[in-house]
């Protein structure tokens, strides 16, 4: 037998061994993975995000720009802590279920009613073996690395064209010297070696100025590869919103199926690296493969951005709402929103029973019904803060992903607002006092739009940035303010002097009781303003001595008595006035 059949016979060998070996391999990997989705569906997620992808998941947001007032801003987003949010409801397997996680709560819009009954079937109805193999898929198309797709596709557009005879030498000097071996073996395998080592110089020398955009290009394969699983899968469902969905994954899939010839010389199957990639790996290097299909996809991907956008967005969509049946299955209990027919058109109101914050492990529920602004008093951690988030969260979770943290909710739908965590910024060159006016005034600018809807907005001691007479009489004037619009305003202060002069708001207050040197709070809503004051007393229970306790009280008592301070040491009534300026 000529030495170059032997040489054929044994790299064919070599090849079928490793792809046997390798699929072995991912079977056992996916069998593992398929129990892994199952017995996470309703528990805490596990996900470990890197930082810098954290930082880069408003790609979808960016690239569908939802305008402000109508959804949610950076400075109410920081104040609820949506990070955290998002992490405790993140559990999606694609950057594409990520990003569209994070646009729904950005966009605090209401779910289509074919999206809702999706959400509820996976919740629900849905088999596990059905919900399984969805996320089984999703866990296919994976993540993009540290930066969004669109950061990727808007790189793309500045891709270098690669002509394909650039790549010619490199398919034809291989075979080229396995001809050769059959005439002169020697010479056949120096030139072998030899269009080996060319291929690998231009091969690394070329890919390094496409390799960015080869990322962007396998993640469109692996988007198109999971739209016609995700499709098929659905079709079967038994839910007909779910395969009208997948109908229309399906449509959305059918421009991009061309690509999907000849993928594998682009990328391996994900998840993929045994033995078989390894040996495909050399023959991409060897004959350029993967360079030649970049080539050629470039010139496919061209003028289906629109059908790209349109898939991530599905694929992306019913990735968010399998993450979001878990969440639901994590919840101790949780509510549908009711929205009024006329979406309180009218006027503001909400109606919550049992209303809890997600983020914490043992939340005290609380209920409250009103149509009226409200005002929160009780000391630092009796729950005002809480509250105030908790109410947030449940609209906002209401309306982006249909989802209450409550035994039943109702309000109109809300753009959303806040003030609550200001801080001074060296950048900016802005006070903390400046950054809370502007603050403030975005949310009257938002209540003034006839276009918008109506304002929910949670503050958190009005300008605490200035001193005690100008805070309590702008603090009025600007709470009175808000009540002239569509706002349902809860504002949650220490100045008991606001509870009288604000005749609009209902008072609401939080209290705590001492048990010898502790502080028991129960977290529990009330009616009605504070009606204790427990600074002193807690300087009691910590062993402060009389000199300073009583001092105090003596002090206190005189101020509430008569409006001026009492200097202790002289004896001398301050003017309040005077004192505070």
């Amino acid at each position: 037998m000529q030495p170059a059949v032997v040489f054929l016979c044994v790299l064919a060998g070599v090849i079928a061994a490793a792809y046997a070996v390798g699929r072995a391999n991912r079977k056992r990997e996916d069998d593992a993975l398929i129990k892994k989705l199952a017995a996470s569906f309703g528990k805490l997620p596990d996900k470990k995000m890197p930082e810098d992808r954290g930082r880069n998941l408003d790609g979808y947001y960016r690239a569908h720009p939802e305008p402000v007032p109508q959804g949610i801003d950076d400075i109410t987003w920081n104040d609820l802590e949506l990070s955290f949010l998002l992490r405790r409801i993140d559990s999606t397997r694609s950057s594409a279920g990520e990003e569209y996680l994070y646009y729904a709560l950005r966009a605090a819009r209401r779910l289509s009613s074919r999206d809702c009954a999706v959400l509820d079937y996976l919740t629900g109805s849905a088999s596990s073996s059905e919900r399984t193999k969805l996320q089984f898929f999703l866990s296919k198309l994976g993540n993009t690395g540290h930066y969004s797709l669109y950061d990727y596709l808007e790189k793309l557009k500045d891709a270098p064209r690669r002509g394909s005879l650039r790549d010619l030498p490199a398919i034809l000097f291989p075979f080229a010297s396995i001809a050769l071996m059959f005439v002169n073996v020697p010479a056949g395998v120096l030139c072998l070696l030899l269009s080996f080592l060319f291929s690998t110089v231009t091969y690394f020398r070329d890919k390094a100025e496409i390799l960015p955009y080869i990322t962007c290009l396998q993640y469109i394969l692996r988007l198109s590869s999971c739209g016609e699983r995700l499709s098929a899968a659905g079709k079967t469902s038994k839910s007909p919103q779910l395969q009208a969905m997948a109908v229309e994954i399906g449509q959305a899939t059918a421009p991009l199926s061309s690509l999907h010839r000849g993928s594998f010389l682009l990328m391996s199957p994900a998840g993929a690296a045994g033995p078989a990639d390894f040996v495909l790996d050399y023959l991409r290097i060897l004959f350029h493969l993967d360079l030649i299909k970049f080539s050629a996809m470039m010139r496919g991907v061209k003028g289906h951005e629109k059908d790209i956008d349109r898939l991530i967005t599905l694929t992306g969509s019913l990735d968010m709402l399998v993450s979001t049946a878990s969440f639901r299955k994590s919840l101790p209990y949780w509510c549908h929103p009711d929205f009024p027919a006329d979406n309180g058109a009218g006027s503001v109101f909400m109606d919550v029973k049992g209303l809890f914050h997600p983020l914490l492990a043992k939340a005290v529920p609380n209920d409250l019904l009103t149509d009226r602004d409200v005002l929160l008093t009780g000391s630092n951690a009796s729950g005002k803060s809480t509250f105030l988030k908790a109410a947030a969260l449940c609209a906002l979770l209401g309306q982006a992903l249909d989802t209450c943290p409550a035994a039943s909710y109702r309000a109109p739908d809300y753009t959303i607002m806040t003030s609550m965590a200001l801080r001074d910024s060296i950048q900016d060159g802005r006070s903390y006092f400046t950054a809370e006016i502007h603050s403030l005034k975005r949310i009257e600018d938002a209540a003034q739009d006839p276009a918008g809807r109506p304002v929910l907005c949670c503050i958190d001691e009005v300008l605490r940035g200035t001193n005690t007479i100008e805070r309590i009489a702008a603090s009025t004037k600007i709470l009175e303010r808000f009540s002239e619009f569509r706002v349902l305003c809860f504002a949650a202060t220490h100045d008991i002097e606001l509870t009288t002069l604000l005749e609009g708001y209902d008072n609401y207050h939080f209290e705590e009781e001492l048990d010898g040197n502790d502080v028991v709070f129960s977290h529990k809503l009330r009616r009605g303003p504070a009606d204790t004051r427990n600074a002193i007393r807690l300087l009691r229970a910590a062993g402060f001595p009389e000199s300073v306790t009583d001092g105090a009280a003596e002090m206190a008592g005189h101020f509430e008595k008569t409006g001026s301070w009492l200097n202790m040491q002289t004896g001398d009534k301050n003017n309040a006035e005077c004192h505070n300026l």
